[in-house]
């Protein structure tokens, strides 16, 4: 059995105020004298009463549909903030007492504060709990169909989605509450362990970060890095962690229910702006591996040299977290403290494209024959970072690949030839790139990564051949730094 639910939150466009439910048909409410009447006449007054408040809020939502099934948009969202209101009542009710506890250890008291912009509650057990109060609102099966609250059950009835999960509401960047990520209760048994909105007309899970439109403000501060994790929990657990030392919380944001995808990377972009520094903080294990890789490519670390070097950069950064822990373990263990002096240590932040070049060499580091081919999918990584990181990643890659360090750098030297070869067709007279050099004009972007390059091996001299196992073209200290703004020559034929 449900508690009675509370409106503790507005409905677009408008609600009523001061609209209490009725606590019980049967009964007086809570501080209301018994004064004898018949339960017949109690019972007619609660569903007089109850008939009232709903038309009070009906009256001001849209009215439903008239064409068809489908379902007007302002319903579905006003529909999802009263789902919101209800999950919070029954949250703060004697039936969730347990997930409310749950919620407090693992991060998520900061969220629970009165005022608080996230939209935590929990979806009580029982099949139909949330259907029926928003039938009892006036909200149609086909709106509650068509947003993802309810479902039709095996026999063809409405139920609800989430049933017995603690949930999260997910805000377009608008705040406008369009979907819900659930996580069973800790008690509840089978079923998935998370379980999302379905694809809706409001929700697109690979479209929306959770924790965007609710730390909002933290985006006032253009030096505040962006925290990416992988699940709900696990910003929370920021958050809670931030509290401790406001001056230095991170914005932590995370995928609704999937891999981070392009849109999620533009949605960062247009929100945080396209220089804002972004630090990975995903499991470290092979999955999170993958989606470390993956944030590196959709956040630019993959662009062709030519582009890179015309373009700001965004600083990527890989949070070194203990082996199979994630942030919402790390406050467990160690409490908000804890985890805020992991977040805020530079000690545990590597380049993120440290992270990619271990991963994507790794089918290689025990590998007996030549490895020149790892060296080859890794050189165009290395040639479209900063000049001034060039020379670290060639050394780096070459100690890991076992292969001599000009090796590496005539690879790279190669992609950045190939990258600007294939720019200059493509453009033959760039606009951003001047055709000649003048007095006091700074290096183009191929003058200052050639002369990143002479120092790839050794900062006074370098090796003018490579070992006979390898490639012999010549190193880059035989050529002579670029005087015109074009790109490298073409290495000359053996």
């Amino acid at each position: 059995m449900t508690a009675p639910s509370r409106r503790s939150q507005p409905i677009p466009p408008d609600r009523a105020d001061g609209d209490q439910r009725q606590a019980s048909a049967a009964g007086a409410g809570p501080g209301e004298p018994d004064t004898g009447t018949s339960l017949t006449e109690r019972a007619l007054a609660g569903a007089s009463h109850a008939a009232a408040v709903r038309d009070r809020v009906t009256a001001r939502l849209p009215p439903p549909a008239t064409r068809g099934p489908a379902a007007d948009l302002t319903r579905l969202r006003a529909a999802h903030t009263e789902a919101a209101a209800f999950y919070r009542d029954q949250l703060h009710s004697a039936a969730g007492a347990h997930p409310r506890a749950y919620l407090t250890s693992r991060g998520g008291a900061a969220v629970l504060a009165a005022g608080s912009r996230w939209a935590v509650g929990y979806a009580p057990p029982g099949w139909t709990a949330l259907t029926r109060h928003l039938r009892g609102l006036g909200f149609r099966d086909h709106e509650l169909l068509t947003g993802g609250l309810a479902t039709r059950s095996r026999h063809g009835g409405i139920i609800d989605v989430f049933r017995d999960r603690v949930t999260f509401g997910v805000h377009n960047p608008s705040g406008h509450l369009v979907g819900f990520i659930a996580r069973a209760a800790p008690h509840a048994p089978g079923g998935p362990r998370y379980l999302n909105t379905a694809q809706t007309p409001l929700f697109a899970k690979g479209q929306l970060l959770f924790g965007l439109w609710e730390q909002l403000p933290l985006l006032a501060d253009p030096t505040r890095p962006v925290l990416l994790v992988e699940g709900s929990f696990d910003v929370l657990a920021t958050v809670a962690a931030g509290q401790t030392q406001p001056g230095t919380a991170l914005l932590a944001l995370a995928p609704s229910g999937t891999a981070l995808t392009r849109a999620h990377a533009e949605l960062l972009d247009r929100t945080a702006g396209p220089v804002r520094p972004v630090i990975a903080a995903f499991d470290a294990d092979p999955a999170g591996l993958r989606a470390a890789d993956r944030a590196f490519t959709l956040l630019g670390g993959d662009l062709p040299p030519d582009i890179a070097h015309d373009r700001p950069r965004r600083p990527l950064y890989h949070l070194t977290l203990p082996t199979g822990a994630d942030p919402a373990d790390i406050l467990t263990q160690h409490g908000p403290a804890g985890l805020q002096r992991l977040l805020t240590d530079p000690a545990h932040r590597t380049p993120l494209v440290d992270t990619v070049l271990d991963y994507r060499t790794s089918p290689w580091a025990n590998w007996v024959g030549p490895r020149i081919r790892a060296g080859e999918v890794i050189a165009p990584v290395i040639a479209a970072q900063p000049p001034t990181e060039i020379t670290r990643l060639v050394i780096r890659t070459a100690a890991r690949l076992d292969l001599h360090p000009n090796t590496v750098t005539t690879l790279v030297v190669n992609a950045i030839t190939t990258s600007y070869q294939t720019k200059t067709r493509r453009d033959p007279a760039p606009r951003h790139l001047p055709r000649s050099t003048s007095p006091g004009a700074g290096p183009t972007p191929q003058a200052a990564t050639a002369a990143a390059l002479r120092h790839a091996t050794n900062p006074t001299s370098i090796h003018t051949d490579i070992q006979a196992d390898h490639h012999t073209h010549p190193t880059p200290a035989s050529r002579p730094a670029p005087q015109q703004a074009q790109p490298p020559p073409a290495r000359p034929s053996r």
